[in-house]
């Protein structure tokens, strides 16, 4: 802590105007920061999105296999009761 405490009174000296190289480095740090932030919320923005929309297309690939078993058995009714041999 003592370190950072020495590193910030040669920074900002009380009583003395701050030069424009030592304003310009502060915010190069804090833009790399923000950017470096930025790039970071997007990747995880995109891969949360990937999650989410291949977890909704795995149910709707399920619906519709379960529906597509469903109507093939309403068929297969159908033809039963079409086909079935009446006794005189």
């Amino acid at each position: 802590m003592d370190a950072i405490d020495k590193w910030a009174s040669r920074f900002l000296r009380p009583g003395k105007k701050t030069g424009w190289a030592q304003l310009a480095l502060a915010l190069l740090i804090f833009g790399g920061a923000v950017l470096l932030t930025a790039q970071s919320y997007r990747a995880i923005d995109r891969e949360l999105t990937e999650a989410a929309l291949s977890r909704r297309s795995s149910v709707a690939y399920l619906a519709a296999a379960t529906l597509l078993e469903k109507v093939d058995r309403l068929t297969d009714i159908g033809i039963a009761l079409v086909s079935r041999v009446l006794l005189p």
